[in-house]
């Protein structure tokens, strides 16, 4: 069963996804499909308040584990020239197949 969700996710990462690279604080880079969502719903901890922040979208396959200060940069799929770049701030949702992160230009 977890082999064919896997295969859905990765099938929408690669339909809804946009060709980045994710980079490490720690150094190196990894190139991978992403999901940039500038306006995602994040709910209060302690009341009924709603932010819309952006937030990027990556498997854990690809990235296992994001931490603050990495970057996304989103690439022109026919130049590689970078389009946007993110700064990861902190992972927002995650289960075993796709991370969500919350993130702000940098």
């Amino acid at each position: 069963m977890r082999a064919a969700f896997a295969g859905m996710h990765r099938d929408l990462i690669a339909t809804m996804g946009d060709p980045a690279t994710y980079v490490p604080a720690a150094g190196g880079s990894i190139p991978l499909l992403a999901v940039l969502d500038r306006n995602t719903a994040e709910l209060g901890e302690y009341g009924q308040t709603v932010a819309y922040r952006p937030s990027v979208s990556v498997l854990c396959a690809d990235v296992a584990r994001p931490e603050q200060g990495d970057l996304v940069n989103f690439t022109d799929p026919d130049t590689g020239a970078v389009v946007s770049s993110w700064q990861v701030i902190r992972p927002a949702s995650a289960d075993d197949m796709v991370v969500q992160l919350w993130v702000a230009p940098a």
